[in-house]
């Protein structure tokens, strides 16, 4: 599992090229938040945005010291996942 479960399966599923780009080494750790975030996001109609206190909690637990940065690049992940859900919607 060099990717994640989730990307793998897209690869074994070929979803994705199997050549699919892996992320940046400085970027892991924010993209394994945001998967991790991404499961405790509240949902309506739509799912909601994932909030501060959540991103704030999780740094918290992780002593990541420079919260602004990872909720700068978590909101921005974020608004690209939320995005494309509204885009399949329509």
């Amino acid at each position: 599992m060099k990717n994640g479960k989730h990307l793998d399966f897209l690869i074994r599923k070929k979803k994705v090229p199997a050549d699919f780009p892996a992320l940046y080494e400085d970027i892991e750790e924010v993209w394994r938040a945001f998967r991790e975030l991404n499961e405790c996001r509240t949902s309506g109609f739509n799912p909601n945005p994932i909030p501060l206190s959540e991103i704030k909690v999780w740094c918290d637990i992780n002593e990541i010291r420079d919260v602004h940065y990872y909720h700068d690049l978590i909101k921005a992940l974020d608004k690209v996942y939320l995005d494309a859900y509204i885009e399949t919607r329509n």
